[in-house]
């Protein structure tokens, strides 16, 4: 060997332990800090995770026992079914039109007047609408807003106005409030 391989292999040597001493200085003590804070969090962690679940546990035992709560449970899972997803501005003037065809009421108007989140169902708003008939028989009326109700099982008249037409006394006008439960 010359010398100048030796000094080849010398300089590749001391690259090679420069390397090795960044790699477990710079690269792998870091990690190693970051792994040990890392079991540290987790172990001062486990005590209040441990305590979650035995919470969980104690809820989900008392849903189970309690008749009440099993029934809530159950009237909020068809509730929820009941009412479809979205926006109720896209969904109840449909069902409105449908319920009112199949009365023969073809023309009426439908407004959101205002959402409030219901404070006694968590998830739950009621949505308050003015609707307005403009030619109905006296005759047919009441029959349409019980159906009404009956059909739209989460829905409340909350007012009523009834207007006459003295050119043709047997149409009237309507304007009602109806209050209805939405997601």
């Amino acid at each position: 060997m010359n010398q100048e391989t030796i000094k080849k292999f010398a300089a590749l040597g001391a690259f090679v332990l420069i390397g090795l001493y960044g790699y477990f200085s710079l690269l792998l003590g870091p990690l190693n800090e970051q792994e040990e804070k890392a079991r540290k969090d987790i172990a001062r962690l486990q005590p209040l995770v441990t305590a979650a679940e035995k919470e969980i546990a104690k809820t989900r035992t008392l849903e189970h026992s309690d008749p009440t709560a099993v029934k809530a449970r159950q009237l909020l899972e068809t509730l929820d079914a009941t009412i479809p997803g979205g926006a109720p501005i896209a969904w109840f003037p449909q069902r409105l039109k449908e319920f009112f065809a199949s009365h023969g009421v073809r023309s009426f108007n439908s407004q959101l007047q205002d959402e409030t989140v219901d404070n006694t169902l968590p998830g739950f708003k009621v949505s308050r609408w003015q609707i307005s008939i403009n030619q109905i028989r006296f005759s047919e009326m009441g029959n349409v807003l019980a159906a009404l109700e009956n059909h739209e099982g989460l829905a409340q008249i909350s007012s009523l106005e009834i207007g006459t037409n003295l050119a043709n006394p047997e149409q009237q006008s309507l304007r009602f409030e109806l209050s209805t439960l939405v997601k």
